[in-house]
């Protein structure tokens, strides 16, 4: 099963961790992807989070209470640049904190968290939660080696 932790808080105005949620679930539900089963859907899990530094806290949670549950997670979250530091201080603590848990516990976490300088620039990355959940598919191959 594959978790999926997506933020809610989205300063777009363009519901972009939607359009990504959406295109990773497209993915998992569809079998866009050459080489698994035609016709299986792909079991996952959604648990929404307030914003992108609940992430990292969120998935060490889940794959410490079921450790076989999970064979791969998926991080989807959303930050833009402002006027002050906070935007480089969410970037760095959900990217390191993502990092950290995934060489930690070996287990791969799929970082789909934009850091965009404006909200022009998330619109344009909005699409690209197919290529997330063609990841997750392909390191949940890679791990049953």
């Amino acid at each position: 099963m594959i978790l999926i932790v997506a933020s809610r808080f989205d300063k777009s105005e363009n519901s972009v961790i939607e359009s990504l949620l959406l295109g990773v679930i497209n993915v998992l539900e569809n079998n866009i992807e050459n080489n698994i089963e035609k016709n299986k859907k792909q079991e996952y899990q959604v648990l929404r989070v307030s914003g992108a530094n609940e992430i990292p806290a969120t998935i060490q949670h889940f794959i410490s209470k079921y450790p076989n549950k999970f064979s791969v997670a998926i991080a989807l979250g959303l930050i833009i640049k402002g006027e002050t530091d906070h935007y480089e201080m969410v970037r760095d603590s959900s990217t390191m904190g993502i990092t950290q848990l995934s060489l930690r516990y070996n287990f791969p976490i799929i970082q789909g968290i934009l850091a965009c300088h404006n909200k022009n620039q998330a619109i344009e990355r909005k699409y690209l939660g197919k290529e997330f959940g063609m990841t997750a598919l392909e390191m949940q191959k890679i791990k049953k080696l």
